[in-house]
């Protein structure tokens, strides 16, 4: 059986999309790709020709760090979907909130992550 998982990302209060992964969505697999993408990148403020131009290697914003989440994670059909909302029969549910000073994962409501980064 398939361990599903929503995924939320924010700006601040605001959803900038929902994802549902069908499966691998526990802390060991999902979990821990997550945190490989954001704390393998760098919050900018404008792309930076000084960072490495590979795919992760920056985000350049709340924004931009969703589309490389999804362009990262959808390697294949299926498994990831964008959704209209939250979905609710997901074994885990993940929010990844950007704040003003940080990227905060957090995986069924308790804290998994969080990266503090200042914009140059």
């Amino acid at each position: 059986m398939a361990t599903s998982a929503s995924v939320t990302i924010k700006e601040g209060k605001k959803t900038l999309v929902n994802l549902y992964v069908h499966s691998d969505g526990y802390g060991h697999g999902l979990g821990m790709k997550l945190l490989s993408i954001i704390s393998n990148g760098k919050m900018t403020n404008g792309i930076r020709f000084d960072i490495d131009q590979k795919l992760g290697s920056q985000f350049n914003g709340a924004g931009c760090l969703a589309a490389s989440i999804i362009s990262i994670l959808k390697n294949e059909p299926g498994n990831l979907y964008v959704t209209s909302g939250k979905e609710e029969d997901c074994d885990h549910e993940y929010i990844v909130a950007v704040k003003k000073d940080a990227i905060v994962i957090t995986l069924d409501g308790e804290k998994f992550y969080e990266s503090k980064f200042s914009l140059a």
